[in-house]
């Protein structure tokens, strides 16, 4: 005896996929009972109708046995099928159906009558039996109603692009009966679902060069609620993406800094649908440290260092001068970060003059003081301002005529930043130095008709 069972078990289908019934009167609600379902060797003992049990699907089910549904008929032998033809395309295909079965055998162990469920060629050719159910499974006492049970049977895949036949056979042997009831019998194959999809753009472009992650670059539109999968297909060395979903959804990328001088690009395919990412060159940004550089007096002179450009390693520069190219000359470039240093002339002129030098669109204003000398402004060794100590520790005093009361005061390093700066109040103006660490500076105290400056020395 063959002992392979239909089991009763649950399938997943896909979103992505639609089921269709095969099969012509399902559930025998039909005029005449059997329309759509033909046999070989019906021999009058397979009945239709409304039945003595309530049918799982419409009012009507089929049975095995006598007309009565009371007492079953033993050596019966009966068989209906239908013929389809399983799509090429499908990605599943299974036999459902209801079964309720009651046995008069006094043995529920030994298999003595049974349904089969076999596969026959278009011709009607043995070619595959799919399982079956025998007075194993069905409930002892012929006339009561065993609960209805669903059944699931998977066709195998060699079978699909075929047309074959599913057929139900009926047997019992000549002893005690059985009654198989049937009903709600499909063949649902499952074919893949058209899905259609739209990107919100095609093109996104990124500000900068740096890396990053950016979210939300597209939307993704899609129909039949169908699955997505963002893939790149070109740019995979800077350019990632781990977006996917179920119905419409968005995209999001990673991107590694781009280090090169060009813009590049990448294309991302979701689902036949592609965006292309651009993102552009490597951007060098310059800025120096200070706007305007005082030169510590107006001789002739190298000044080095006069401010610092501030740029990434990669980025080249060049220090141009554009304003007093008759009297300052500057020769300073680089690759990143660097510095400026100038050549002057003398200042003989009686008035301070102003230069300029462009770095990369970044502008460096040259003061150059005039000659105290020429001008005649008071120097240092005049009785009518003196400042003292000089060296000092931590405190100098500026000891000014009454010309210089209310003038300003600047104390600057020796790359012309100004430390200190302030207005005269007395004529022993004290300035505090302990903010200043140790070194030279120049201290420079003018007003509308006088100007000094002279070089002070911080211990």
């Amino acid at each position: 005896m063959r002992t392979r069972l239909l089991l009763a078990f649950l399938f997943t289908h896909s979103i992505l996929s639609a089921q269709t019934n095969l099969f012509t009167n399902s559930s025998f609600e039909s005029n005449p009972i059997f329309s759509g379902w033909l046999s070989n060797n019906a021999n009058g003992d397979l009945w239709g109708g409304p039945g003595d049990c309530t049918a799982p699907a419409g009012s009507n089910y089929i049975w095995s046995g006598d007309q009565n549904e009371v007492s079953g008929i033993n050596n019966l032998s009966e068989q209906i099928y239908q013929q389809v033809s399983i799509p090429a395309n499908a990605t599943a295909a299974e036999i459902r159906f209801e079964a309720s079965m009651n046995t008069s055998e006094s043995t529920t162990s030994i298999i003595y009558d049974q349904f089969e469920l076999n596969i026959l060629s278009s011709g009607g050719s043995f070619l595959e039996s799919l399982g079956y159910l025998s007075n194993v499974q069905a409930d002892a006492g012929i006339t009561n109603c065993q609960t209805w049970t669903t059944y699931v049977v998977p066709v195998p895949a060699n079978y699909f692009g075929q047309t074959i036949r599913f057929s139900f056979d009926f047997e019992t042997d000549g002893s005690a009966s059985t009654i198989f009831r049937l009903d709600n019998i499909r063949c649902l194959v499952t074919s893949p679902t058209s899905c259609n999809y739209a990107l919100s753009t095609n093109s996104y472009n990124l500000t900068g060069s740096q890396a990053g992650t950016f979210s939300n670059v597209a939307s993704v539109t899609t129909t039949n609620n169908c699955s997505w999968l963002a893939q790149v297909t070109s740019g995979s060395s800077w350019l990632s993406t781990s977006s996917s979903g179920t119905g419409n959804g968005n995209i999001s990328i990673t991107v590694a800094e781009n280090t090169t001088f060009n813009s590049r690009t990448g294309t991302i395919n979701v689902e036949g649908q592609n965006l292309t990412i651009t993102q552009p060159a490597f951007s060098c940004d310059y800025s120096l440290s200070q706007a305007t550089y005082n030169c510590p007096d107006h001789t002739a002179a190298n000044w080095i260092n006069i401010a610092l450009v501030n740029v990434e390693n990669g980025c080249a520069w060049d220090a141009t001068v554009v304003e007093g190219t008759n009297w300052m000359v500057c020769n300073s470039d680089g690759n990143g970060n660097g510095t400026i240093s100038i050549d002057v002339t003398a200042n003989n002129t009686n008035q301070d003059r102003t230069g300029s030098i462009v770095v990369e669109g970044e502008t460096l204003l040259v003061v150059q003081p005039v000659d105290f000398k020429l001008t005649g402004v008071n120097e240092m060794n005049e009785t009518s301002i003196s400042i003292f100590p000089n060296p000092t520790n931590d405190y100098l005093t500026i000891n000014a005529g009454l010309e210089f009361l209310n003038s300003n005061y600047q104390i600057a390093d020796w790359t012309g930043r100004i430390v200190l700066n302030g207005f005269i109040s007395e004529t022993n103006h004290i300035v505090d130095l302990n903010s200043l660490s140790s070194g030279a500076y120049f201290i420079t105290v003018k007003n509308a008709d006088h100007s000094m400056s002279e070089k002070i020395i911080k211990l």
